[in-house]
């Protein structure tokens, strides 16, 4: 009888580890993703407060130099351009944001991380 309880001791003790191991996995997962996250929607910041703002900044003055006569068209549709390409990038940092929200929310189980947008 002391072989079985030994043996069942022996089978909890190792569930016991295998359930402390999936824990930190899970954990370091969610520091992971959180993580992201936060640096995602640091960057998102970024563009939207700093560099958005500049180029439609920069795409205003070659207007205005253009339309004075001081500016050649070639300088407002290279800052359209920049300005379109800084847009695009702006997107997809926001798409990655959605996708780091999405991840943490299944990750932890929770449905709606909206308030965090």
């Amino acid at each position: 009888r002391s072989g079985k309880i030994d043996e069942s001791e022996a089978r909890i003790g190792r569930a016991a580890a295998a359930l402390a191991a999936s824990r930190s996995m899970v954990r370091a997962e969610i520091r992971d993703r959180y993580s992201r996250a936060v640096t995602d929607m640091q960057q998102v910041e970024v563009y939207r407060t700093t560099m958005l703002p500049r180029a439609q900044g920069a795409l205003q003055l070659a207007l205005a130099a253009y339309r004075s006569g001081r500016g050649d068209l070639l300088m407002v549709l290279d800052s359209c351009r920049m300005s379109s390409d800084l847009t695009m990038e702006a997107l997809m940092l926001r798409m990655d944001f959605a996708r780091s929200i999405a991840g943490l929310e299944q990750d932890i189980g929770v449905r709606d991380l909206a308030y965090l947008r």
